[in-house]
């Protein structure tokens, strides 16, 4: 027997295919149990399961605990975990009981198609394909005897908790991989989700780090520059096809660089104010009397606070390029024209373009190179208030 766990929540979109694709395999239904383990939702998901099952559980926080918990539930011989989202291609399970029987495997990977609309589906497909059965992937198909035996999924760790499990059930015996695919549908791609949720996953990494150690090789693979922007790509022969489909390569190194910015300002986020104004003394103004009282006030309250700003550009002085007065660190940057803002303040938009193309350029550097020492952005004035 093959026991499916399904882990849920608000899935009524998914959860109907998902299940009749299971119910589609070649293999024998009386072999085969669907449990349903769903985290509070609030639309008709389990509702819909009913249909297909009567294993439907609650329980949460996270999806470590679900798959422990529906593992736990399970009769089979054989565990098979899926998101509500994935479908099975018809000869998945029949495959994998095969493979292990006969070769006395513990865990199997089982290659993952992305299938959705549009133009970045297709580069997330074309992605996924690098990381079939390397360190980034994670082995779907389990002995159920070894999945207890190791402790299940680390119920402490979501997002690398796959990962983790992974070396673990490895260390219990041999794995391999299938040729028959599951298709995982996410849809119509969206950048800020596809941002959010890796951001989401990020946050559990440094558990992850100091439960296997930062020097450790997987670890160095898994999270290293290298590795994730091009060994996976290129191992085996696998450079081959960057340079067969060179759109598809573009949009994938594009999102690579968009979850490693991500990374680098939430890695270690510390609690930094970015305080970004055209104008700082020695300047000579209300704002700069203003900002000079504020960090001040910041420092006394050991607040890391850094400015971002322009060398005096409407009086004939100058300040150092570095400052720090306490936990404040100061940097004034050079600008061109030093009488143009006068000259420019009756013309709004020649104003707003000189004022703010040099601090946004300043404090966007800053940010790449600083960002994760940043948690709050202070912004003074409306070209402060654009850059920000």
């Amino acid at each position: 027997m093959v026991s499916v766990i399904i882990t849920t929540r608000n899935e009524e979109h998914n959860i109907k295919d998902c299940l009749q694709a299971i119910l589609a395999q070649d293999y024998s239904q009386e072999s085969l149990e669907i449990i349903v383990v769903d985290n509070g939702s609030s639309d008709r998901t389990k509702e819909i399961a009913k249909e297909y099952t009567g294993k439907i559980y609650d329980c949460g926080p996270e999806r470590s605990a679900q798959r422990n918990f529906g593992v736990q539930q399970a009769r089979g011989e054989y565990i098979l975990y899926l998101d509500a989202d994935m479908n099975l291609s018809a000869h998945v399970v029949s495959e994998c009981v095969k493979r292990c029987e006969r070769g006395g495997l513990v865990a199997l990977y089982i290659p993952e198609r992305i299938v959705g609309r549009g133009f970045w589906a297709r580069v997330r497909d074309f992605e996924r394909s690098f990381y079939n059965a390397t360190c980034i992937d994670c082995v779907r198909f389990v002995r159920r005897d070894k999945f207890l035996e190791i402790g299940g999924f680390d119920e402490a760790l979501t997002g690398p908790e796959d990962w983790d499990f992974d070396r673990r059930i490895r260390q219990n015996g041999e794995a391999d991989i299938i040729s028959s695919p599951l298709y995982h549908d996410e849809g119509v791609f969206s950048f800020r989700r596809y941002i959010n949720k890796k951001s989401y996953y990020m946050r559990w990494f440094d558990k992850y780090v100091q439960k296997w150690g930062k020097d450790d090789i997987i670890i160095r693979k898994q999270l290293g520059f290298y590795y994730r922007f091009l060994g996976a790509f290129t191992e085996e022969g696998k450079w081959k096809r960057l340079f067969k489909h060179p759109l598809l390569t573009a949009g994938m190194y594009c999102l690579r660089m968009l979850v490693g910015i991500s990374f680098i300002f939430l890695k270690n986020k510390e609690d930094g104010i970015l305080m970004i104004t055209p104008f700082f003394s020695p300047n000579v103004g209300g704002v700069e009397a203003h900002l000079d009282s504020l960090c001040e006030y910041l420092s006394k309250k050991d607040k890391s606070v850094y400015v971002v700003t322009y060398q005096p550009i409407t009086v004939k002085r100058k300040g150092l390029y570095l400052e720090r007065r306490g936990s404040v660190e100061i940097r004034r940057y050079p600008w061109f024209g030093k009488d143009l803002f006068s000259k420019l303040e009756r013309h709004f938009f020649l104003n707003l373009f000189y004022i703010s193309t040099g601090i946004f350029l300043y404090a966007f550097s800053f940010l790449l190179l600083k960002g994760r020492k940043i948690r709050v952005i202070h912004a003074h004035g409306l070209n402060a208030a654009l850059v920000s």
